[in-house]
């Protein structure tokens, strides 16, 4: 039998430990589905909102980071604006996912209204889809897995209520902005490098 204090005994506890905390995530993923589906309609329901905003008039800027289509810059400002900004969306959680819903609408809002603008300006939707794909594709997640720990105070409540068997909110909640804050920090370079050249090859084409 290996001790844990012999050096063989240590050796498997790193394997283990990885393995257990892919599977927390996997498991925090698969039962906050539903919060995860009702993020996303936020954001969809903003991305509609934005959609019906006249694009006259509505200038998409002369840079790639005036809008959410890909930002310019350096990776570490670009992560820590973008964490900043799913930090508040996970404070929600003090408003019972109120804060949340508002800025998930937000922010779909936004990116729709910065698509129409380059709509207007000319822009094929490849290209668009150029400025968005790349970090977006990590981004975007992440920012709806901030909504979910921004609702969970509402759901413990609900589920409590109804005399349900609950998990811990406070390591639910460490666990999604964990992964959260993973995929904004992973977006950040791709967004920083990768993005501005796909979108000048696709324009170059």
């Amino acid at each position: 039998m290996i001790e844990r204090g012999s050096s063989h005994g240590t050796r498997p506890l790193g394997p283990s430990a990885s393995v257990l905390r892919l599977g927390s995530a996997r498991r925090f993923l698969r039962r906050n589905a539903a919060l995860f589906a009702l993020c996303l309609g936020c954001y969809l329901a903003g991305a509609l909102a934005g959609g019906m905003v006249p694009a006259t008039g509505i200038s998409g800027g002369e840079e790639v980071g005036a809008d959410p289509l890909g930002n310019v810059g350096e990776p570490l400002g670009i992560a820590r604006n973008n964490l900043a900004a799913v930090a508040l969306v996970a404070l929600g959680l003090v408003t019972f996912g109120l804060l949340s819903s508002l800025l998930l609408f937000g922010n779909g809002m936004l990116a729709c209204v910065a698509v129409g603008a380059r709509l207007s300006e000319g822009w094929s939707p490849v290209e668009i889809a150029a400025g968005i794909l790349p970090h977006g594709l990590l981004e975007i997640p992440g920012l709806l897995l901030a909504g979910v720990v921004g609702f969970k105070s509402l759901h413990w409540c609900l589920a409590t209520a109804r005399g349900k068997a609950v998990e811990n909110l406070f390591g639910d909640c460490l666990i999604g902005f964990a992964l959260s804050g993973l995929l904004i920090v992973c977006a950040a370079p791709v967004e920083a490098y990768v993005t501005p050249v796909v979108m000048e090859t696709v324009r170059g084409a």
